[in-house]
């Protein structure tokens, strides 16, 4: 199971044997932060759709890699990361998200896998308000991190929080260095950034990496290009 990343609401980085990467996890599962994922997309050619819980409409095109929510779109990176052909949800956290990811410490615990993960995720305003977006960054920092570590950071290091325009929208980039202690696991932290826009709803749409510090540089390097290819109509 992958647990500790953007998958890891089924222990949101970490896969086991019992769930392949890139195949069709149950429809219900828990991981190891004990919060529940739901809302598989069904598959229809090379298109998984999301409808998300708070109403967030997506699609992700498996030949060209493009998520989009609403009015967001990410291209999620290539190889060496894998799509998860499949959008997920959890009550308070995510509306939707799509993900690809991609192994740093495959079965570092003898099941678990530690792995660098991208995503676009549609998130609830209760979580993070939009019309709060860069008042309430730290908040939403906390929260994303969180689920995606799968337990409270050890420490917080070279944050940075600044306002940036993507295409008309007026939104917030948070970058943080997220420590954690984790038996077995090599790795000590992850680079998490997180690009949040606010949607119409008052919910925000946000491009979300997380990069464990050991990843190889081309795992690094291809989260920057995905991230980069974050836009809001």
């Amino acid at each position: 199971m992958i647990s500790g990343g953007l998958l890891g609401l089924t222990g949101w980085r970490t896969w086991s044997g019992d769930r392949a990467p890139g195949g069709h996890p149950s429809a219900s599962t828990v991981g190891s932060a004990g919060a529940e994922s739901t809302s598989r997309s069904a598959l229809a050619g090379s298109t998984a759709g999301a409808s998300g819980a708070g109403g967030a409409q997506g699609q992700l095109d498996e030949v060209s890699r493009t998520a989009t929510l609403n009015d967001a779109r990410i291209v999620l990176p290539s190889k060496p990361y894998t799509l998860v052909d499949q959008s997920m949800s959890a009550a308070g956290i995510f509306d939707a998200l799509f993900q690809a990811y991609a192994p740093v410490h495959p079965e570092f615990n003898g099941t678990d896998t530690w792995a660098a993960t991208v995503g676009l995720a549609a998130i609830p305003a209760d979580a993070w308000p939009a019309d709060e977006l860069s008042g309430s960054a730290d908040d939403a920092l906390r929260m994303v991190s969180r689920r995606l570590i799968g337990q409270p950071a050890t420490a917080v290091t070279d944050q940075h929080q600044h306002p940036v325009r993507i295409g008309a929208a007026h939104c917030v980039e948070i970058a943080a260095d997220v420590h954690y202690r984790i038996k077995r696991l090599a790795s000590s932290h992850d680079r998490i950034k997180i690009i949040g826009c606010p949607d119409s709803d008052s919910s925000v749409l946000a491009a979300i990496s997380s990069v464990p510090d050991d990843a190889p540089a081309a795992v690094r390097a291809a989260a920057d290009a995905s991230m980069d290819t974050f836009r809001v109509r």
